[in-house]
């Protein structure tokens, strides 16, 4: 059951890209201040101090012809 179904997400992915959409996907980036998301913060013993890596994306950015209509909601692992 789980090989349909992340076929038709490809699809339906596939779909949104020919539409103008694009989901952008920022799990394992290096975190910035500069970056236009929304963060929450979460401490790991797994980093160096100082260190700040995305570790999961909770809502995705979604741009339309390249302009973003949806600003993400990351959580930011910091060392």
């Amino acid at each position: 059951g789980l090989k349909p179904l992340s076929k038709s997400l490809e699809r339906l992915e596939e779909e949104l890209q020919e539409q103008g959409y694009e989901i952008i996907d920022y799990t394992g980036l290096k975190y910035s201040e500069n970056m236009s998301v929304k963060a929450q913060f979460v401490p790991s013993d797994d980093l160096e101090e100082g260190q700040s890596i995305i570790s999961k994306v909770l809502v995705p950015q979604i741009n339309f012809k390249g302009v973003s209509i949806r600003m993400a909601d990351v959580e930011v692992s910091v060392g």
